[in-house]
């Protein structure tokens, strides 16, 4: 970049690029074909509404240990949040 600009849009921080198959939005998928809420999830979870709702748009980053627990509380495999959606 010329004269010190960072590439950046002034006021906007850079938007993240995710496939289309990440986890967050498989998670979201997931809980939503099943008819479960996210407030179903606090528990299970040890996480609040909001933090889930921001985990699942990938506003935070989803510790790798609390992959298995989220799947178990879905009732779905581990391996499915990691397929490419239908």
């Amino acid at each position: 970049m010329r004269n010190g600009q960072s590439g950046r849009t002034r006021g906007r921080p850079p938007t993240p690029r995710q496939p289309d198959h990440d986890v967050p939005t498989r998670l979201k998928l997931e809980r939503e074909t099943l008819g479960i809420s996210q407030a179903e999830l606090v528990t299970p979870l040890g996480k609040s509404c909001s933090w889930i709702s921001r985990a699942e748009s990938g506003e935070v980053p989803i510790p790798a240990d609390l992959i298995p627990r989220w799947a178990a509380a879905l009732g779905v495999e581990v391996w499915r949040l990691y397929e490419k959606p239908p």
